[in-house]
């Protein structure tokens, strides 16, 4: 017997949250018509099983406190996550500059502090930890004001 659409879409949710996007995607995949999947995700809302602007606040929180990334990088995972522009944009408010600026020199003394770097010249610590921050979604202009504070952060 096959599943309806909404059966499919909760059982997918039993296993990790997901925004509407990604599981219109998913839903899709299973073969269902788009008018199923439409009615799906209004049922879902309406059941409050399905909450994007909850979900993208629970996602840059988490990214901050337990995987720190800069603005862009959380901003570029929630993208491939299929969350709107709209609710990434309201979710991202939080990351403010200073609280980038935090995020980067916790990574940049966490990632001095391996053991792979302390044996390594200061230039090359500096292109570790600028290529290193740059991958994880920090801003140029959070990148280069760390930089100019390098020597006090590597000590």
């Amino acid at each position: 017997m096959k599943d309806t659409a909404y059966e499919a879409a909760l059982r997918i949710l039993v296993r990790r949250p997901h925004s509407e996007g990604e599981l219109a995607q998913k839903l899709k995949r299973k073969s269902f018509d788009d008018d199923e999947i439409a009615a799906t995700l209004d049922q879902l809302r309406a059941d409050r099983h399905l909450d994007d602007s909850r979900l993208a606040r629970d996602f840059v929180q988490y990214h901050l406190d337990y995987k720190p990334m800069g603005k862009r990088g959380i901003a570029r995972r929630m993208y491939l996550k299929k969350f709107t522009q709209a609710d990434i944009d309201q979710a991202l408010v939080v990351v403010d500059q200073q609280v980038e600026q935090r995020l980067a020199e916790q990574l940049a003394r966490r990632k001095l502090a391996t053991t792979a770097l302390q044996n390594t010249s200061p230039e090359r610590q500096r292109e570790k930890v600028v290529r290193f921050l740059l991958s994880r979604g920090f801003s140029n202009d959070t990148v280069g004001s760390l930089l100019d504070r390098f020597e006090t952060i590597a000590d």
